[in-house]
C-alpha cells in the first residue's frame, strides 16, 4: 500500500511538472514574458463546435439600421466611431457622414479644400474628454464640434497613421518624413492642443498606413497592435512592452473560411505583403485579436480567464445561433462596453442563421425585423453586442 502511494505521489508530481512546463512552453515567451496566442488547434477543424459557444457568452445584441437615401448612401466603410449622441462614418469614396444613434442621417461634411471641408477623412476619432470630433486630412488635424461644426485646423509636417484620445491628451502613431523622403515611425504623446510632451522612436519599423492600432482598456492601460512583428504591445511611459504574441502555427492564413497552409520558406515573403490591418479589443472578460485585410483573415475571440476560444468561422447553425455577429466584427471601437460589428447586405445570404432568428433575452423582435428586412442596396446594419 505504501509503495502504491509513493508511486501515485511520483506520478502526480511528474504530471504537475509536465503541466507547468507545457504551460510555460505554449503560453509565454521566455525572453519577453509575453503571452502567446496559439491558434493552430483552434483552426484545425472549422466545422466542429468551438471550445466555448459564442451564444453562451453573448449578453445583449442591439441593431442600428442606418437610413438609406440618395444623400446617405455609403460605400465600403473605412472607419466608424461613436459619441454619446452620434455615429460618425467614413467610406471608401471619402464621404464623411453623421447619423444619430437611431440610424437617422444627419449630415455629411463637404468635400473640398476650404475651411471645414475634407478630402480624405478616413482617419478620425471622437474625443469624449473634450467632446470634439478630430479628423486627420491632407496633413492637417481638423477639429469639429460633436454635431460636425468646424472649429479649427492644425498643420502637421508628418503623416499621422493612427491616434487615440487619452484623459490628458492624445497618443499619435507618426510616420516621420526626413529630408531623404524616408519614413521613421514614432509614438508621440501630446496635450489636447497637440503639443508634444514625450516621444518614442520605433527603431527599424516602416510605418504601415491606415492601421487601427491603438486600444485603451477600461482601466486606462494603453495597447498598440503592430504589423511590423504582429505583436500587441502595452505602452507605458516611453517604452513598449510585448503583451501578446499572435501565433497561428502552421495555419498562417485563412481565406474565405478555408485554411491555406504556408510553408516556412514562403513565410517571410508573404507576411509583409498581406497583413495590413489589425485590431485588439478587451471587452469585459473577453479579448478579440484581429490581423486581417480583404484577402487574408486571422482573428480570434477568447476568454481571458480560461483561455478558451470561440470559433468566429462557424457557419453551421447548430454550432451558434449568433455566429454571424462575430463574423462581422469590424471596428476597434468599443462603445459603452459594446463591441461593434457591421452587417453588410451583400453578405446576408452567407449567414443563414440570421434569417432564422427568434426573439429571446438577447435580441428583440424589433431588431430581428431590422435584420430580416435588409435589402441588397441598403446601408449596412450596425451590431452593438455586449459579452458577459
Amino acid at each position: 500500500m505504501k509503495k502504491f502511494l509513493n508511486i501515485l505521489m511520483l506520478l502526480l508530481i511528474a504530471s504537475c511538472n509536465n503541466s507547468q512546463q507545457q504551460k510555460q512552453e505554449t503560453k509565454f515567451d521566455k525572453e519577453t514574458n509575453a503571452e502567446f496566442i496559439y491558434c493552430e488547434d483552434f483552426f484545425s477543424n472549422l466545422d466542429s463546435p468551438s471550445n466555448e459557444n459564442f451564444d453562451n457568452i453573448l449578453d445583449t445584441l442591439k441593431v442600428i439600421k442606418l437610413e438609406t437615401t440618395e444623400a446617405s448612401l455609403l460605400g465600403y466603410v473605412v472607419n466608424i466611431k461613436f459619441s454619446n449622441n452620434y455615429i460618425y462614418i467614413s467610406d471608401i469614396n471619402n464621404q464623411f457622414m453623421i447619423f444619430d444613434l437611431n440610424g437617422n442621417y444627419i449630415k455629411s461634411l463637404k468635400k473640398g479644400n476650404g475651411p471645414g471641408e475634407v478630402n480624405y477623412p478616413g482617419n478620425f476619432i471622437f474625443n469624449n474628454y473634450t467632446n470634439e470630433l478630430i479628423i486627420f486630412d491632407n496633413n492637417q488635424i481638423k477639429k469639429y464640434t460633436e454635431t460636425g461644426e468646424y472649429i479649427t485646423s492644425l498643420e502637421m509636417n508628418d503623416f499621422l497613421v493612427d491616434f487615440a484620445a487619452l484623459d490628458n491628451g492624445y497618443v499619435l502613431y507618426i510616420a516621420e518624413i526626413n529630408n531623404n523622403y524616408k519614413y521613421k515611425a514614432k509614438i508621440n504623446f501630446t496635450d489636447f492642443d497637440f503639443n508634444i510632451k514625450k516621444s518614442i522612436t520605433l527603431d527599424g519599423e516602416y510605418p504601415i498606413m491606415f492601421s487601427k492600432s491603438f486600444y485603451k482598456s477600461n482601466d486606462n492601460e494603453l495597447f498598440m497592435s503592430r504589423f511590423y512583428d504582429y505583436n500587441v504591445y502595452s505602452i507605458k511611459d516611453t517604452t513598449l512592452q510585448i503583451k501578446y504574441k499572435y501565433q497561428l502555427g502552421k495555419y498562417e492564413y485563412i481565406y474565405d473560411g478555408h485554411i491555406l497552409t504556408v510553408e516556412n520558406k514562403y513565410k517571410d515573403n508573404v507576411t509583409d505583403k498581406f497583413i495590413t490591418n489589425g485590431i485588439y479589443l478587451d471587452c469585459n472578460n473577453y479579448q478579440y485579436f484581429s490581423f486581417k485585410n480583404d484577402e487574408r483573415i486571422g482573428y480570434i475571440l477568447r476568454n481571458k480567464q480560461t483561455g478558451k476560444m470561440i470559433n468566429p468561422f462557424s457557419y453551421n447553425d447548430e454550432v451558434s445561433k449568433y455566429s454571424f455577429v462575430l463574423n462581422c466584427i469590424y471596428s476597434s471601437t468599443v462603445y459603452n462596453n459594446y463591441m461593434i460589428s457591421l452587417f453588410i447586405p451583400e453578405y446576408f445570404n452567407y449567414f443563414k442563421s440570421a434569417k432564422k432568428l427568434s426573439p429571446d433575452n438577447k435580441i428583440s423582435q424589433e431588431d430581428i425585423n431590422k435584420i430580416q428586412s435588409l435589402k441588397e442596396d441598403d446601408n449596412p446594419l450596425i451590431f452593438l453586442f455586449k459579452l458577459k
